[in-house]
């Protein structure tokens, strides 16, 4: 109950018929959010949340006629330590059908909308490959102690708005993202890639 209003109401199960007086502010935001689209100005919607029994980082999303909805999530875990892509899912469960970001991919059409979730368990810490056999002996020597989990603190989630920002960025100026960037923009962010990047013989 750590996010419903004041009348006791999950807001984010309000999406689908929100009440200006009962619900004002995600009338206000659905409202907005139609605007932005209707404008031409909408490239994605993304709610962030915590999520409080699966561990890491990861997105929901809606699934789509192609797979276009996975491409982003999955450019985002390419660039992002912290994000998962394997814990990432795409169907909608009937529970969810009233969620800001199932409504705003279907009434309002937009593929790329996610719900961002961080857990409050933290994240599982990559584990060390399985030992190989022994090529002489054949023997598989024991494994290596698993690596403990870890919770995040606020440099780490601060580390992954700045890692999605810049997927975002990146993925807006591919061709079959489906968003419309101008030249001049696209030109920016090529720039600004070649500007952050490592210099030659810079370990990364």
């Amino acid at each position: 109950f750590y996010r419903v209003s004041l009348s006791g109401q999950d807001l984010n199960r309000q999406w689908s018929d929100p009440g200006k007086s009962t619900h004002p502010t995600i009338y206000s935001l659905k409202n907005f959010v139609k605007g932005l689209n209707d404008e031409g100005r909408l490239l994605c919607y993304i709610d962030v949340h915590g999520h409080s029994t699966k561990r890491n980082v990861f997105m929901y999303g809606c699934t789509g006629s192609d797979g276009r909805e996975k491409c982003f999530p999955r450019l985002f875990g390419e660039r992002c330590p912290n994000f998962s892509f394997k814990d990432c899912r795409f169907d909608v469960d009937r529970s969810k059908e009233n969620t800001g970001r199932v409504v705003v991919y279907r009434e309002v059409g937009i593929l790329h909308s996610f719900t961002l979730e961080a857990s409050f368990c933290g994240a599982e810490a990559p584990q060390p490959p399985p030992p190989s056999p022994d090529i002489r002996t054949g023997t598989v020597p024991p494994a290596p102690p698993p690596l403990p989990s870890y919770h995040f603190n606020s440099e780490d989630l601060e580390q992954v708005g700045t890692d999605m920002i810049q997927a975002l960025a990146e993925y807006a100026t591919l061709s079959d993202s489906g968003w419309r960037v101008s030249p001049d923009y696209a030109q920016h962010l090529q720039d600004a890639r070649a500007r952050d990047a490592p210099g030659p013989g810079a370990s990364v």
